[in-house]
């Protein structure tokens, strides 16, 4: 609950409206989670969007985005490398979670509440959700924005 709360005051706080704040956000909580499960975690942002702004909106439906799939990847990978790729294209900002775990058939996989609610975040913001996996291969989902 404590840090649910956390979440929320972050989140609507003003000063934390740069890409850079979430990002560094995003890398604490990917390398605590990975942590549990003794997972190797790599970070690959380009230099060159640390200074992009974000509205509040966007941000709280990328950083929960984020949160749900790293979530899913520590829990049901069974991998040893959890990745996490910010990637900064024209006018779209995508970012992708991805291990080199079991993977899944994403045709034949239950869609549980993990896929609904980021296909949920994808949806309020006008975002793109792509879910890519092969058993045996691991799994990527990233979240594709168009930015002003």
């Amino acid at each position: 609950m404590v840090n649910k709360l956390n979440d929320i005051v972050w989140l609507i706080n003003p000063d934390q409206d740069s890409l850079e704040k979430l990002i560094l956000r995003l890398e604490e909580y990917a390398r605590d989670m990975a942590m549990i499960k003794d997972m190797q975690v790599r970070i690959t942002v380009p230099e060159n969007i640390h200074e992009t702004m974000l509205p509040m909106e966007h941000r709280r439906n990328i950083y929960l985005f984020c949160k749900e799939a790293i979530n899913n990847a520590v829990k049901y990978s069974n991998g040893t490398l959890l990745e996490l790729r910010i990637n900064k294209t024209g006018g779209n900002l995508e970012f992708s979670v991805s291990d080199n775990g079991k993977g899944f058939d994403a045709v034949m996989v239950r869609r549980g509440n993990g896929l609904d609610n980021m296909q949920k975040r994808a949806d309020e913001i006008g975002a793109k959700l792509t879910v890519e996996s092969k058993q045996n291969e691991g799994a990527m989902v990233s979240m594709q924005v168009k930015i002003t």
